[in-house]
């Protein structure tokens, strides 16, 4: 695969992510997940799959903390915001 085709897969996941973590950032803040939990869950395990193969190793641990935590329900809706907050900043910063 070429180094141009390589940044296009790359430009893509950043903006399709970007998007679905704005989207549950603003679910959260307007009337939280609960309803949404196991769709909840089945994204962040996306993310946790996808995030180290892209290159973004520390978007896979997120994702699998939050996930696991989801799962057990032992998560506050502060700590979703602040974790898919964490992962947005980290898929949205210019490479250096």
């Amino acid at each position: 695969m070429s180094a141009e085709n390589l940044e296009k897969l790359l430009r893509e996941y950043r903006e399709y992510h970007s998007q679905n973590i704005r989207n549950w950032l603003e679910q959260l803040r307007n009337k939280g997940i609960k309803d949404r939990a196991d769709e909840l869950i089945k994204y962040l395990h996306i993310l946790r799959g996808s995030g180290t193969l892209y290159g973004f190793p520390e978007v896979s641990k997120i994702a699998e903390k939050l996930g696991k935590r989801c799962e057990k329900k032992t998560v506050m809706d502060e700590e979703i915001e602040a974790g898919l907050s964490r992962i947005l900043e980290i898929i949205t910063r210019k490479k250096e």
